[in-house]
């Protein structure tokens, strides 16, 4: 159902006009700070006047089953993905891993209190959802652990096939010369050869989306205002001894490559001689990395958006490989497409991360 569809049904069924309804639907928004949607919050009422907008599930599903709008969802899955916990307002928290089984892939998200369930849990799990509900966001069905829902970790003589697709997580060692436009997913061994600035942006604590500045205050376009967390994206250039490739890193694969915590890298901000330092430890640097290749339209260039490295490589690299020596580690001259330290409107999506954490995870799956 539409929220306008939901709003007739709840004033249906407890004799109210849509206005009341509506006028709640304000005054519940007001109430928890403007953290919620539209759809949240009348969520909220309708489980407050006793009136059910799910379809109620009682049997055990699999991840293909699901469809939006289903409440007590019980399935089992495997931990693919689990991701930061991000903290909102005065305590709140919500937490998310990607799982998947033999039919599927999806989203799990737990908030406030459930999320003792999410610390528990580790990459690999096996976990049983329990009395959850559902719900559809930019065309994927999510599930979300409400108030009475339960989550088993590694229940007894359970196991779980993942399904495979082609293009899945394992991705084509290739040299940097041997990318093409037709490549998506591809893991690479090269050295760092120059790294620029981060760039920091404002983002919303409850949905990480990029927050707009009105009148001196921070303001997502779902939430609200909101005081605002950080996000934080550079480019570093790459070199094989074949060829050199400009890589884009996000927030955590930004704290590997500097060994840094969440903390130290925002402190970054306002410490351009530390950042310096960091920037200058990591040149030279081979690390083995996993990313998606982008075509650069204005330069006709090869770019790829790192969602996986490892900064300690196994030491016994393929000789075929050529790396640099350190007498060949030089910087990217500036007269190369990179125009400056900050990132390219061209490579800055700001969607990016979330498509590289989640969404873009279970297309590659």
């Amino acid at each position: 159902m539409t929220l306008q569809e939901q709003i007739q049904t709840i004033a249906k069924q407890k004799n109210l006009s849509v206005e009341d309804i509506q006028n709640k639907i304000k005054e519940k928004m007001n109430s928890l700070g403007n953290l919620i949607s539209e759809e949240g919050a009348l969520h909220i009422i309708a489980n407050e006047l006793g009136v059910s907008l799910h379809e109620d599930v009682s049997s055990e599903l699999t991840i293909s089953e699901l469809t939006p709008q289903l409440r007590n969802v019980t399935f089992f899955a495997k931990v693919l993905q689990k991701y930061e916990m991000r903290t909102f307002g005065e305590g709140g928290k919500v937490g998310n891993i990607f799982v998947g089984d033999a039919s599927g892939f999806t989203r799990v998200t737990f908030w406030n209190e459930k999320t003792t369930f999410f610390e528990n849990l580790k990459e690999g799990d096996v976990i049983q959802v329990q009395n959850a509900y559902t719900k559809e966001n930019n065309g994927r069905i999510e599930v979300h652990m409400g108030n009475a829902s339960n989550c088993v970790i590694n229940p007894e003589g359970k196991t779980i096939e993942v399904k495979e697709r082609s293009g899945s997580m394992t991705a084509q060692e290739k040299k940097l010369v041997d990318i093409t436009a037709e490549d998506s997913v591809v893991s690479i061994t090269a050295t760092i050869v120059q790294v620029y600035d981060p760039r920091f942006f404002e983002s919303c604590p409850v949905c990480n989306k990029r927050l707009r500045e009105e009148n001196g205050s921070f303001v997502c376009a779902e939430h609200g205002p909101q005081e605002p967390t950080y996000n934080y994206v550079l480019n570093a250039f790459l070199d094989d001894g074949t060829d050199t490739i400009r890589g884009t890193l996000w927030k955590e694969q930004i704290q590997k490559l500097f060994s840094k915590s969440n903390e130290d890298i925002i402190s970054l901000r306002e410490n351009t001689a530390a950042l310096e330092d960091l920037k200058t430890d990591v040149l030279g640097q081979i690390i083995k990395a996993r990313g998606k290749i982008k075509i650069n339209e204005q330069y006709d260039t090869k770019e790829i958006v790192l969602y996986e490295i490892d900064v300690q490589p196994h030491p016994d690299l393929s000789s075929s490989q050529e790396l640099p020596t350190s007498e060949e580690k030089k910087p990217v001259k500036k007269e190369e497409p990179v125009q400056d330290s900050l990132v390219s409107e061209e490579v800055f999506d700001e969607d990016d991360e979330d498509l590289l954490s989640l969404d873009d995870l279970e297309e590659e799956l």
